[in-house]
């Protein structure tokens, strides 16, 4: 454990001394900064805000951006990139290129079956299997925001280890709509008797856009909130620094 926690350490430290290296790499409407059966973290940029998680796939030439934006979407991204928003990406190396291509067949039936809405809830045993169902060995419904849908496709992929140490985020990281919050945990628990108060508090999180984006810098996975904390500042600077 102290290994890690100082591995972790002298990474951030690292990252903080760089300081006029660029982190961030933004995608163009033909993809080109993305190399070939690559699959990248990616947050979406509007107004100045990282407001907005997603998954880019390069498969074959083609570039597409996969994201619950209201739906599951598996969309070319240049329609968002010519109105203005800027999408920057970062490579997730776990997941090797001869995967790509079943990667992009679980994603298409992924858009085909799951029915998330939107809530401010995570657990990281929840996956989508092989049939592109949303799995979750508590039974806990398909309650996601955009990064908790980013991060279960993530963990699909993830057998062995977490993608984030996603206790770092609890219900005390839940600072935005928390009147609709607590109307969905009495429609849950009213519609999943058998889901715990426990369970269901224990469930809610809110993981920001940025936070997830900075995730895929660490080589250390699960990754702390401490290492993400860290990256968000740079990274926060940088999109002001190309925005203005």
């Amino acid at each position: 454990m102290n290994c890690l926690i100082n591995g972790l350490n002298n990474l951030i430290k690292k990252l903080n001394k760089v300081n006029n290296d660029q982190l961030l790499i933004a995608l163009n409407s033909e993809g080109i900064n993305l190399s070939d059966n690559t699959i990248a973290a990616a947050v979406v940029v509007e107004a100045g805000e990282p407001s907005h998680a997603a998954l880019i796939i390069k498969h074959n030439g083609e570039t597409r951006i996969f994201h619950f934006f209201g739906s599951i979407l598996l969309e070319s991204p240049k329609n968002a990139i010519e109105e203005g928003q800027l999408i920057f990406v970062k490579e997730l190396n776990f997941i090797p290129s001869f995967l790509i291509s079943s990667f992009v067949a679980h994603c298409e039936l992924i858009q085909k079956e799951a029915k998330p809405q939107y809530g401010f809830f995570y657990n990281p045993k929840s996956f989508y299997d092989a049939d592109g169902k949303f799995q979750n060995p508590g039974s806990f419904p398909e309650y996601l925001t955009c990064v908790g849908f980013c991060l279960t496709v993530i963990q699909s992929y993830l057998v062995n280890e977490d993608f984030l140490y996603y206790a770092d985020w609890d219900h005390t990281s839940l600072d935005v709509h928390l009147e609709r919050t607590a109307y969905q945990m009495l429609e849950i628990a009213r519609n999943y008797p058998q889901i715990s108060q426990e369970e269901l508090k224990s469930s809610v999180r809110r993981i920001l856009p940025l936070e997830y984006f900075c995730g895929a810098y660490s080589s250390i996975r699960p990754v702390r909130k401490s290492f993400t904390d860290s990256l968000s500042e740079k990274l926060k600077t940088e999109i002001s620094q190309k925005v203005a």
